[in-house]
């Protein structure tokens, strides 16, 4: 059993395609999504250092937006397509880079070969969150972007709460 990557990067380019080489090592399947804000020097410096990864139709993405999830779409669909061989898919960041041997990974998924990972946090236990909201990140819903329209968002989540405990 072996992994596919799907790889989401924003920044640091150049250290992300790196990451990407080594991810790629053994014919393993690479898709690497590129944000579409990135520059054409900063792309090049992926290019020159990620081997071939395939490459996810570059999508202008933002934290905490359907964006990221569009990106990653994109991402399955391309692997799918490939007519690589992987048993499972790995999501990983440009910055992802592992600890330990890829076949150390594949022994793993051998072994668990029905086990499907995924991060996750109980906010009650694990404060996660760096700033801004928590439960209400689940609980509302968001169409605003709070980094960048921030007036609308704080608007939006007072008017809701204010509907909710009416």
């Amino acid at each position: 059993m072996t992994a596919a990557f799907l790889m989401l990067a924003h920044d640091n380019l150049a250290i992300a395609g790196e990451v990407a080489g080594v991810l790629g090592t053994g014919n393993r399947a690479v898709a690497a999504h590129i944000d579409a804000r990135a520059s054409a020097s900063d792309v090049a410096a992926f290019r020159d250092t990620a081997g071939e990864p395939l490459l996810i139709k570059r999508r202008q993405c933002e934290w905490g937006m359907f964006s990221l999830i569009g990106a990653t779409l994109d991402g399955l669909k391309l692997l799918l397509s490939s007519g690589r061989e992987f048993s499972h898919v790995m999501l990983v960041s440009g910055a992802d880079l592992p600890l330990r041997p890829l076949a150390d990974l594949d022994a793993f998924l051998t072994a668990n070969p029905d086990a499907d990972i995924i991060e996750s946090a109980e906010l009650s236990e694990k404060r996660w969150v760096m700033e801004g909201l928590t439960e209400e990140r689940f609980r509302l819903f968001h169409p605003f972007n709070w980094r960048k329209r921030q007036s609308l968002f704080d608007a939006n989540v007072e008017n809701t709460e204010i509907s909710e405990n009416k």
